[in-house]
């Protein structure tokens, strides 16, 4: 069950700002950049704890049930590294992976208001 809920996790993370920017280019909704950016920054900031999380208890439930699971136990051992950087750190994560997102998104939002501007002049 950890495994699933750690590729929830980190699958929101991937998808989260695509289908963000993608509802708010077709359905014409216009939102504070800066709001965006927040959105963003936030759920990705949950997505990654989350999958960070479940990715540890799934790493102990694998040293558990195998009998060489010294990989496993290392990428167990909490030490707290690994949490306390997601944690403090998981709001950067989303908003760099985001950038190309948002330079395509602003793009054609760009494109778009010329193009209506160009039908509406002529």
């Amino acid at each position: 069950m950890n495994q699933v809920l750690m590729y929830i996790g980190f699958g929101s993370f991937l998808l989260m700002p695509p289908l963000l920017l993608s509802v708010l280019y077709f359905k014409r909704i216009r939102l504070h950049f800066l709001l965006v950016l927040f959105f963003i920054s936030g759920c990705g900031w949950l997505s990654v704890n989350a999958g960070n999380y479940y990715f540890g208890q799934h790493m102990c439930e694998m040293a558990q049930a195998s009998t060489d699971g010294s990989r496993y136990e290392r990428a167990c051992v909490v030490d707290g590294a690994r949490d306390v950087f997601t944690f403090l750190f998981g709001w950067l994560y989303s908003l760099i992976y985001s950038i190309p997102f948002l330079l395509l998104y602003a793009a054609s939002v760009y494109v778009r208001r010329k193009r209506e501007v160009k039908y509406v002049a002529t």
